[in-house]
């Protein structure tokens, strides 16, 4: 059934109007910039409200966090990565009312950066990452399902309907994945460490 109609939910009584029936943690979230007011509609890490003590983004004027955990946990992941295309976006909702704000290449961006480029490339992962399975993360428990290593590969797992896309679509998203490139580029998201080679001088 799992390849026939994909992941689903079954409930085994009455469901009322306003119930919660289910809380997740998101992967990744994209809060809406506010024309008026000339700040992020929410925290720009966790979408929860802001209030009189939040904290200003340092790479980007206008966004805020709701606390110094967020801002701490964007700076230290994907923030400073999104700088580019975020300023870019912020100055033209400033021009045009009916620019797309739909957050898309923020949550590509964000869904890529949160984890550092050596995480891709770890050769125990490469068949988790070309290969789909139905039944990926269907038997693991709350705290294995919150890592964040299993949330990215839960994206590789989607289901992507490639063939229903139409040819104007897959050029969007290929002009899309180069602008993500291209900002992940300029802000060193690829820079190698080097090994300092003086401390080997003794051995």
């Amino acid at each position: 059934w799992l390849l026939l109609i994909g992941r689903y939910t079954v409930a085994n009584e009455d469901i009322n109007a306003g119930d919660v029936i289910a809380v997740e943690n998101s992967n990744v979230s994209f809060t809406h910039y506010n024309n008026e007011s000339q700040e992020s509609k929410a925290c720009h890490h966790c979408v929860c409200p802001l209030d009189v003590f939040k904290h200003p983004s340092p790479v980007v004027p206008g966004i805020y966090f709701c606390s110094w955990k967020c801002l701490n946990i964007a700076m230290k992941s994907y923030h400073k990565h999104e700088k580019h295309i975020l300023k870019d976006y912020i100055k033209q909702c400033a021009v045009n009312e009916k620019i797309e704000r739909s957050g898309v290449l923020f949550l590509a961006l964000k869904a890529v950066a949160k984890m550092p480029w050596q995480f891709y490339c770890d050769n125990s992962r490469s068949e988790l990452f070309m290969q789909t399975d139905p039944r990926f993360g269907l038997e693991m428990n709350k705290d294995e399902l919150d890592k964040d290593e299993t949330k990215i590969i839960h994206l590789f797992n989607l289901v992507t309907h490639e063939s229903e896309i139409p040819s104007l679509e897959r050029t969007k998203t290929a002009v899309r994945s180069i602008i993500l490139l291209e900002s992940l580029k300029q802000t060193d998201y690829f820079k190698v460490t080097l090994v300092n080679t003086k401390e080997f001088t003794n051995i």
